[in-house]
């Protein structure tokens, strides 16, 4: 999958948008991997779940925005909705052992 944002209207918007909510999940959460993340498979509450950007985030329905890892290795993977990540608030935790998909370059 190539890389894109939802609702943004170019790829200049999109990367603009990019890097904003990386500073504020950065600022929230510490560093992060410069990898993009397209989707993640991972467990939560005995639970199969699966986060990929532009689709509703399974455990509050908010459009995915964007997911980032932390650079540390034990660290979670951060998946950023719009309340959770984007315009406010901390992103949602997903396990370090979560299976994730890139964006293709």
């Amino acid at each position: 999958m190539k890389f894109f944002l939802p609702a943004a209207e170019s790829p200049e918007q999109a990367e603009d948008i990019y890097g904003k909510v990386k500073s504020f999940v950065v600022e929230q959460s510490g560093p992060v991997r410069d990898v993009r993340y397209y989707a993640i498979y991972y467990r939560h509450n005995s639970r199969d779940l699966v986060a990929t950007v532009g689709e509703p985030e399974p455990l509050t329905g908010e459009t995915v925005v964007a997911i980032f890892k932390t650079q540390n290795d034990s660290g979670p993977f951060l998946v950023c909705t719009l309340n959770r990540g984007v315009a406010r608030g901390a992103p949602i935790l997903a396990s370090n052992d979560a299976r994730a998909i890139e964006f293709k370059h």
